[in-house]
């Protein structure tokens, strides 16, 4: 009994050594400049910018995260996360955002988390406010679209039912049964990716 109190102890001392040196490691990832030059290494992720080394014999580079054209994280359950620098319409500035979907349309998530030091507001998704003291976080999520013909994304706002029928099949016009599906109900506006999915399977 005591030598498995005595391994619960050492796993619960070790725990915090491995995950910091996880962390001061950084995650395995590549990254792609515009012109196609690609590097491959580990990164320390901020909110818009990233510190970067080769290897462990390097010293961490700061960077913004718009300086890339494509970010790959890759995650410990041998998933891809992937960020892509794209321009937004009404929009001046690119901005980096998760690919969700690939295809002739495109879906992309945009993730943002808002700090407050004090009693304050926070916005959330589709303008959902939210109080603390003290001190929290908010975070909110934006999906966007964008047709591989097109240079820009358009903002699917979270709207009504009606609008949101109405935005789909004006968008995705050029596909008759998936307007039909839509219009039909079989489709909401939470199961946007699997719209697109359908679209891009089906329609093109």
């Amino acid at each position: 009994m005591k030598s498995i109190q005595l391994i619960y102890m050492l796993w619960f001392l070790c725990t915090p050594l491995i995950c910091g040196t996880l962390q001061a490691q950084g995650k395995k990832v590549e990254l792609i400049m515009e012109d196609g030059t690609a590097m491959k290494g580990y990164a320390k992720f901020y909110t818009k910018s990233f510190s970067y080394r080769a290897n462990e014999n390097e010293r961490f580079k700061r960077f913004k995260m718009l300086d890339f054209e494509t970010i790959r994280v890759f995650l410990e359950n041998n998933d891809t996360k992937t960020y892509k620098r794209i321009k937004i319409n009404d929009h001046k500035k690119p901005k980096m955002l998760i690919l969700l979907v690939e295809g002739p349309v495109s879906l992309y998530l945009e993730e943002k988390q808002i700090y407050s030091s004090g009693y304050g507001a926070g916005l959330g998704v589709s303008g959902n406010a939210g109080q603390s003291v003290g001190g929290s976080s908010y975070s909110y999520s934006r999906l966007y679209l964008k047709r591989n013909k097109k240079e820009n994304a358009t903002h699917m706002s979270s709207t009504s039912k009606k609008k949101f029928k109405a935005f789909i099949k004006n968008y995705f016009k050029d596909c008759t049964d998936l307007v039909m599906k839509v219009e039909e109900g079989k489709y909401s506006k939470k199961e946007l990716k699997e719209i697109v999915e359908f679209y891009n399977n089906e329609c093109k």
